[in-house]
């Protein structure tokens, strides 16, 4: 059973026409997709406000997208997790269980991050100033680890390690 529909309203981000989805069940307007392959018909899955799902990218399960926040290329979000504020997921990028990535943040490259973590660009920058990007991350003994790349000092490559709680 469908629960959106795209609209006529289009709009261009970074070369690609997206449409505004409508929720058929009452009429409210979401948020912007490429094609309907990127937003499951199935579960409560749902972009709104002014974000974006585009390129192969796909979120489905009870994940949400909302504010200014962007998923694209082969990136997938799904379970619980949420994806809001001004942040993106890309590359091959996989958010789920319960995550929440906001912010500024950007998770990216073979990132996963999953369960109860919070990944914010404010919690790194109180840290690690100016963090803009984790990528190549993954759980570890309750542990996230990763790469991550920093604006302050080009692209200057560091391992970091944030315990849950932090973020």
């Amino acid at each position: 059973m469908l629960k959106y529909e795209l609209t006529k309203n289009t709009k261009c981000v970074a070369g690609t026409t997206l449409f505004q989805i409508r929720r058929l069940s009452d009429g409210r307007l979401g948020g912007w997709i490429e094609r309907e392959e990127n937003l499951c018909h199935e579960g409560l899955a749902w972009v709104s406000s002014n974000a974006c799902i585009y390129g192969d990218a796909c979120v489905y399960g009870d994940a949400c997208v909302h504010g200014n926040a962007r998923v694209y290329e082969n990136a997938r979000v799904y379970g619980d997790a949420c994806v809001s504020s001004d942040a993106h997921v890309y590359g091959s990028a996989r958010v789920y269980g319960s995550a929440h990535v906001y912010g500024s943040a950007h998770v990216c490259g073979n990132a996963r991050v999953y369960g109860d973590v919070r990944v914010s660009s404010d919690a790194f920058d109180k840290q690690f100033r100016n963090v803009q990007r984790l990528a190549y991350a993954g759980i570890l003994g309750g542990w996230l680890v990763g790469v991550s790349i920093l604006g302050f000092f080009g692209w200057v490559l560091i391992k970091v390690m944030v315990h849950f709680g932090i973020l």
